[in-house]
């Protein structure tokens, strides 16, 4: 159990992997009766899973870009985060909470991550490509631990080193025409 010092830690963002996944799991296993009593709906439930299992840096994780989105990113010439580019999920954050919540039982701690992490994926998109994502082609990015545009809980990272050369690199693969 976490006392009032590991809390506000936790709170901060200042608190080890371990501590807050087991904090996590226990404020969902909370949830989960409360959802299965009928005492919080799936939209609250929503927004409570969502703040709290999307704030951690491994959510949202980068798994794709559109051409469009690759292009603004060239405009800039790959040197800084161009406005007007999202990262839209590939699926609804809302199917997955119903989806961990109606379970006759509360997912373990493992079932509980692994299943977020396996949904919480997007795309790199135009605003206006976000809300229809499936329905566009994009580029598939291998970023499997999430470092590449990690998310900073408002947004992701950009570091013109990073994900800036591997945009570029991405950029110059693309326009190659196929031998």
């Amino acid at each position: 159990m976490l006392d009032r010092v590991d809390m506000k830690k936790l709170i901060d963002g200042e608190i080890e992997l371990t501590a807050h996944r087991e904090a996590t799991h226990a404020i969902y296993k909370t949830l989960h009766e409360q959802f299965f009593l009928k005492n919080c709906s799936l939209k609250r439930a929503n927004n409570v899973i969502g703040n709290l299992l999307g704030a951690s840096a491994s959510s949202w994780r980068v798994v794709g870009i559109t051409p469009a989105a690759l292009e603004l990113f060239k405009a800039v010439d790959f040197k800084a985060r161009p406005r007007g580019i999202q990262r839209a999920h590939k699926y609804n954050r809302i199917d997955t909470v119903k989806e961990i919540l109606e379970t006759d039982q509360p997912l373990s701690e493992a079932e509980l991550f692994n299943r977020w992490i396996s949904k919480d994926v997007t795309v790199l998109c135009l605003n206006k490509e976000n809300r229809n994502i499936l329905n566009n082609s994009y580029i598939e990015i291998e970023n499997p631990e999430g470092e590449l545009f990690s998310n900073a809980y408002i947004g992701y990272t950009f570091r013109r080193t990073h994900e800036g050369q591997f945009l570029s690199d991405l950029w110059q693969k693309k326009s190659m025409p196929s031998v």
